[in-house]
């Protein structure tokens, strides 16, 4: 662990969207398992921080219980502190210690969380970390651990090992970051212009460089860092009854940009897909890993189910590249992602089911409503479809959610989806930005940055008393730019608002 102590340098407030137990529900579902609810579930946070995390999520699940642990009193006092300015009842913090966590205690839990900790701690921690999974899981209870991988690791840990050495006899924590950083800016700035080391070590000493002092601290220049290889957790994970479904991040399902040729060495390698998992992490060059593990006796799927996918909720913004793409026929159209990324189809139904999602964005949709929609287009019924049709709608679908073109939820997303007379946003996010956080999260369970202050200013506004109108004049009185700028800012002002308003209801920040 950490030098300097969490009570002593607290770790920065941070939300982690993909600890949701949206998120963890929908994975879990798609490997074939039945997990709880999110809005009728219990979740355990070990290692909770200042409590921003779970917050969040008791904040979105109000009739769901929450529970957090964290060896800083300060991190629980802070957590606390929030919970009151939250009003929120459903969750609870207490500061105890790992080795005394006592599942009779607490009970069990259908989502046990620990984002930052694995890593972390000694040996006999993780062990106890993991009973406490293995014990404290409910039958189809999903557990996420975040930890440190291998091999992208092995290259880290070589600035690890030089900000260590550098900066041991440094007692001043500030000092002690601006010592390592000045030494890393030295070594890159003393190699050679053409080595290959040297741009590496760059690629490193930039990611350090824009971290906070408090994350540099606890994590590069912590005496406890063990990053594993994904194999070494699953050994780990197994020796305790739990075994290994996913990844946290849906991109990780796929093959990434891997070639069909690549990826079918991979596969005459080996046929365990844990084995050819770890094949990936070595091609990948993976350094950090969010998995998700249950009890061995819960028996998910090996991979994600086709099937499934009915059982979700589909949201998607994509936009055919064609003015007036032929749906009917079999024409190949393209449809084009947010980032620019494309594919392609000329099967109508899945056709169909692009435009439908288009319509429906930014609101999820229900597999039945997704099919129903989808063939109203096609000017026929569900009756109409044959079962092959449907299964190649769901595989194309899975495969969308892969790579990224489409999210998956196993409930509705309770937003606004449009801009009422008196915009109101979520109160949690205006928490976080009258905290000063530099990302809040929204109802869509996205983390989205805030770039310009007047952006800030104007999400702190948005308490659901003032029409556009009111919010254009609070802004414009507001502004502090030389006089020679006002008049421009002046007249851009109310398109300015009306984009990031629409911006705003576009990523889940609105409510009804």
């Amino acid at each position: 662990m950490s030098e300097f102590s969490y009570d002593e340098v607290p770790y920065p407030s941070y939300t982690f969207p993909q600890t949701s137990p949206d998120r963890l529900a929908t994975l879990a579902t798609l490997f074939g398992m039945k997990p709880a609810p999110p809005r009728q579930c219990r979740v355990l946070e070990v290692g909770c921080g200042d409590g921003a995390n779970l917050l969040s999520h008791a904040f979105m699940y109000r009739d769901s219980e929450f529970v957090g642990i964290d060896l800083s009193n300060v991190h629980v006092s802070g957590a606390n502190t929030a919970k009151a300015e939250l009003a929120l009842s459903n969750v609870r913090f207490e500061q105890i210690d790992i080795m005394a966590f006592d599942v009779e205690k607490f009970g069990t839990f259908d989502y046990v969380i620990a984002h930052g900790v694995f890593s972390w701690v000694p040996a006999a921690v993780r062990d106890k970390l993991l009973r406490i999974y293995s014990t404290g899981l409910t039958p189809q209870g999903v557990g996420y651990i975040s930890y440190n991988a291998y091999p992208g690791c092995h290259l880290r840990q070589i600035v690890w090992d030089m900000l260590r050495f550098h900066t041991k006899d440094e007692l001043d924590p500030l000092a002690k970051v601006e010592k390592g950083r000045s030494l890393l800016d030295f070594i890159c700035a003393s190699m050679p212009p053409d080595s290959i080391y040297k741009e590496m070590m760059k690629h490193e000493a930039e990611g350090v460089a824009g971290r906070s002092i408090e994350n540099i601290l606890h994590d590069d220049l912590s005496s406890e860092n063990q990053p594993f290889y994904l194999y070494e957790f699953e050994e780990l994970a197994r020796e305790k009854g739990l075994v290994y479904i996913a990844d946290a991040d849906p991109m990780g399902l796929g093959d990434g940009n891997l070639t069909r040729n690549i990826s079918s060495s991979i596969d005459s390698l080996s046929g365990d897909p844990a084995i050819r998992r770890q094949y990936l992490d070595f091609i990948e060059f993976t350094r950090f890993r969010s998995s998700l593990v249950c009890r061995e006796d819960a028996s998910p799927a090996s991979g994600p189910q086709v099937d499934a996918v009915s059982r979700l909720y589909i949201v998607s913004q994509v936009s055919p590249v064609s003015s007036e793409p032929d749906v009917i026929g079999e024409k190949s159209e393209a449809f084009r992602g947010p980032k620019g990324g494309s594919f392609e189809s000329n099967h109508p139904l899945t056709k169909a089911v692009m435009l439908t999602l288009e319509r429906a964005w930014p609101k999820p949709v229900s597999f039945d409503d997704l099919l129903e929609g989808s063939c109203k287009t096609l000017g026929n019924t569900v009756e109409d479809v044959e079962p092959f049709d449907v299964l190649r709608m769901q595989t194309f679908l899975l495969e969308l959610y892969k790579y990224g073109f489409t999210k998956m939820h196993v409930h509705e997303l309770e937003f606004a989806a449009a801009l009422s007379e008196r915009p109101e946003a979520s109160s949690f996010a205006r928490w976080q930005a009258l905290r000063g956080g530099k990302a809040v999260m929204t109802m869509a369970g996205l983390n989205i940055e805030l770039e310009f202050d007047v952006v800030r200013e104007l999400l702190l506004l948005l308490d659901g008393t003032r029409r556009i109108d009111e919010l254009t004049e609070v802004l414009a009185s507001q502004l502090t730019a030389p006089l020679s700028e006002r008049e421009a800012m002046l007249e851009h002002l109310p398109e300015m608002i009306n984009q990031n308003l629409t911006k705003m209801a576009e990523w889940g920040l609105l409510v009804g």
